[in-house]
């Protein structure tokens, strides 16, 4: 029975995903896809696929998609990160020179 217990800690396996963790066969399947680092899943604004770790880290700060508060005081508006600029030209906030000259 040793000698094919999940449970028996001598009968640990890598993850086959080659994040480097060893761990009970009878705990592969959560580490693979809830814990994993290299796991793959989505980025739940601009949907790209890659490692957990990535779009849980770098990914964020370019993603085309991130939502982004308008950077003019008072605003408020809350806007995909590829569609600030086209936001500022439209924003009640937004600084504008005066054409006045005063």
């Amino acid at each position: 029975h040793r000698t094919v217990c999940p449970h028996e800690m001598v009968n640990l396996v890598m993850c086959s995903n080659g994040c480097g963790f060893e761990l009970k066969q009878h705990e592969l399947h959560i580490h693979l896809h809830n814990i994993c680092p290299k796991r793959i899943i989505s980025c739940v604004y601009c949907h790209k696929e890659d490692e957990y770790q990535i779009i849980n880290g770098d990914h964020n700060d370019e993603c085309p998609d991130y939502p982004l508060p308008c950077p003019n005081n008072g605003c408020g508006e809350i806007t995909k990160r590829h569609l600030i600029t086209q936001h500022k030209t439209v924003c009640p906030h937004e600084m504008v020179m005066c054409s006045s000259e005063c």
